[in-house]
This record gives structure tokens, C-alpha cells and sequence, in this order.
């Protein structure tokens, strides 16, 4: 269904036609649902959760276009992926090594990669972010470090989930003196 400005009518927020930040192809979404009062709470709950994400910004001009949304997503997304793997890799080894993992494994991963570890929100800003996925990627090389180490049983490398790690640690990780990006 294709909407223009004059299919609309008036806008049930008080907004002439004719107003340079009216995106009639947003507007004609909430002509369905015909502006009662459970959706304006709907619409007024949108505004506001995506207000205190920092989102929409309070005067001004407001971008229309997906691409600050989709940035955003994909940050988050590449942390959760990868704080998810590791965690999969662990309980894998768990499985299958759980004294060798006991022994080769930090105290911390227990915390960071348990059930109350990353979940998919991620932290809040891009800084927070990059300090989480440097933090991972740490954490999933010393990991490999433990398996390449001489003591280490050769099968543990076979494990589908260490071998899931390492697939996901190539695309999203480059390793330069030690330093994971």
C-alpha cells in the first residue's frame, strides 16, 4: 500500500501536511491504527524508549533513513555473537574437558560467560562496546592459546564449539602483538 501526503488527512499529532519534518511514509504506519488511546500510549512509549536510548533527539531535525538504527544494531549484535560463542565454546569443553577446563581456564570467565554474563542489550555507548568486544576477543585467543599448548589433549581442538570459536574469532578479530580488534 503506497501512502502520500494527501491520502493521510491530518495528522493526529497536530501537524500541518506541509511540515518540512512530516514523513508521510512513517505517518501512514500509524493510519492503521486509527489513533485511539491505546495508541497514542503505544506511540508515546516508542518515543520515549527510543529518547532515553538517545535516539531521537529533542529539537531539531530527526533523520528518517535505517542507517544510525542499523549501525547501532550491528555493534551490539557483534558483541552479543561473540560473547555468545564463547560461552557456547566453554560449555562445549565443559562438556566433553571439564578438568582440563577447570585447570585452564580464568576464574573470571565463570562470571563474564555464565548464565548472569553478557546478554544481548550490551553496553550502552560505543566506547563501553569496543572495551566488551576487546575484552572477548581476549578472552576467546588465550583460550585458543590454552588448547595449542603442549599439555593440552589434541581432540579438545575437534570440540564444534572451540571450532565454532575459531571460525567466528577469524571474521571478527584480526590478532597483532597480542592485541585483539
Amino acid at each position: 500500500m503506497r501512502c502520500t501526503a494527501g491520502s493521510i488527512g491530518t495528522t493526529p499529532w497536530g501537524l500541518e501536511l506541509t511540515d518540512p519534518d512530516l514523513d508521510s511514509t512513517v505517518l501512514c504506519e500509524f493510519r492503521a491504527l486509527g489513533g485511539g488511546p491505546s495508541e497514542s500510549r503505544l506511540l508515546d512509549a516508542l518515543l520515549e524508549h527510543c529518547r532515553d536510548r538517545h535516539l531521537l533527539k529533542d529539537r531539531g531535525r530527526q533523520r528518517t533513513d535505517p542507517t544510525p538504527v542499523v549501525g547501532a544494531s550491528r555493534a551490539v549484535n557483534r558483541v552479543g555473537c561473540v560473547a555468545r560463542t564463547m560461552r557456547h565454546a566453554l560449555n562445549s569443553l565443559g562438556v566433553v574437558a571439564l578438568e582440563w577446563l577447570r585447570a585452564d581456564s580464568r576464574p573470571e570467565w565463570s562470571e563474564r560467560y555464565g548464565p548472569r554474563g553478557y546478554d544481548d542489550r550490551g553496553s550502552q555507548g560505543e566506547q563501553p562496546r569496543q572495551v566488551d568486544a576487546h575484552t572477548v576477543g581476549l578472552d576467546g585467543y588465550a583460550l585458543q592459546d590454552a588448547l595449542d599448548a603442549e599439555n593440552a589433549p589434541r581432540w579438545q581442538r575437534e570440540v564444534p564449539g572451540f571450532e565454532t570459536l575459531q571460525s567466528i574469532w577469524v571474521q571478527q578479530f584480526y590478532r597483532s602483538s597480542e592485541v585483539a580488534r
